[in-house]
């Protein structure tokens, strides 16, 4: 019984992992509703839809509560997470505790509001305020920490160095770009020396390469640099707190 698991887990563990079953139910009733759609209408596959089919990046959706988001106020709150670049603390034990604070929530809130597409309800727009340009740049400041660890220590390369990537094309452009387009962004920019770094990055989230660092290793570090001083450069006066 629930009355159980809770006396076995303790509240905090019993919580995280009704959340944590709610979540995979929630993703798999979402991967049944499109596979049925794109079954029935095989025209959305040529659509928007398109990244839904076939190869890429395995879905990985945050889950945010509309009440902790309206008003808003920086940093947002998630409810619960899960994201392939999580795999190795999940599976070594770790459980990242829920609500949360986390500063990539304006990103994704201005990612939704700029032209996401729900599957059902009101578009991102309708049903949520918008960030700040000064919030939406101080998250992006705040998320730069936060990325070096993963990628250093090779836990979260890939996800780390496209962020990293597309930091610096919003700051840039003030357009919110998929991780493989603002990379193609970035590598135009990118001095040759620095490019291979983000290209295997780029094709390894793709699908289109194994993730294989052996050889790129030593070139990482300086290319985290460049990257990293541009973006100071766009950010100049704006620290994280």
């Amino acid at each position: 019984s629930a009355d159980r698991l809770v006396a076995l887990l303790g509240h905090t563990r019993a919580r995280v992992l009704t959340r944590l079953f709610a979540f995979l139910l929630f993703c798999v009733g979402v991967q049944i509703l499109l596979t049925g759609l794109l079954d029935a209408f095989p025209g959305l596959a040529s659509g928007p839809w398109t990244c839904l089919r076939g190869p890429g990046p395995p879905l990985q959706p945050p889950i945010p509560a509309r009440p902790a988001l309206i008003p808003w106020r920086h940093p947002g709150c998630l409810e619960l997470q899960y994201g392939e670049w999580m795999r190795t603390e999940f599976e070594r034990g770790g459980m990242p505790e829920w609500p949360c604070r986390d500063p990539d929530v304006a990103v994704l809130i201005e990612t939704a509001r700029r032209g996401a597409l729900p599957p059902f309800g009101p578009p991102g727009d309708a049903g949520l305020d918008p960030v700040p340009r000064a919030d939406l740049v101080r998250a992006m400041v705040d998320m730069v920490p936060i990325l070096i660890p993963g990628i250093e220590e090779g836990d979260d390369r890939r996800n780390g160095l496209l962020t990293l990537a597309r930091i610096w094309t919003t700051l840039t452009t003030g357009k919110i770009l998929p991780k493989d387009q603002a990379a193609d962004w970035a590598l135009a920019r990118l001095p040759e020396d620095h490019r291979r770094v983000l290209a295997h990055a780029r094709a390894a989230y793709l699908g289109e390469e194994r993730e294989d660092w052996n050889d790129l290793a030593s070139g990482v570090r300086p290319h985290v640099d460049h990257v990293i001083a541009r973006i100071r450069t766009l950010t100049a006066g704006t620290s994280p707190e």
